[in-house]
């Protein structure tokens, strides 16, 4: 059991949910910046894979590969977020909402790193 009795369970399951609301807001934003460029290659942010990281232009088009499918794990982490702070004080069903939640969402950002890392490899010619 994830919450006890005691426990204020409809406070945790909205701060969780706010908290994976954020993020997926935040995935979204980051994810558009750096489809647009505004967001270069860092170390902190983004696909960074060494064939991603070879130029400034490689980086702009895999991100921009990448674009729909961080959009689609930033839906699915929102989503989430939603339905725990909505329907999180069952601890069964709490699980459950994250478990495929997160699966989604861990799905859809392999997705955009195989995308983008095949867009990068394409346009370097190493494919």
């Amino acid at each position: 059991m994830i919450f006890s009795a005691t426990e204020n369970s409809i406070g945790y399951a909205l701060g969780l949910g706010a908290l994976l609301i954020i993020a997926a807001i935040t995935l979204w934003v980051l994810a558009g910046e750096a489809a647009t460029g505004r967001l270069g290659p860092n170390r902190f942010v983004g696909i960074r894979t060494r064939s991603i990281m070879a130029s400034d232009q490689t980086w702009l088009v895999a991100h921009q590969a990448a674009q729909r499918a961080l959009q689609v794990a930033a839906i699915a982490l929102g989503v989430t977020g939603a339905l725990v702070a909505i329907l999180g004080r069952n601890n069964d069903l709490l699980i459950l909402i994250l478990i495929v939640g997160i699966a989604l969402m861990l799905g859809a950002l392999a997705k955009a790193v195989i995308f983008a890392t095949q867009t990068a490899k394409t346009r370097d010619g190493t494919t």
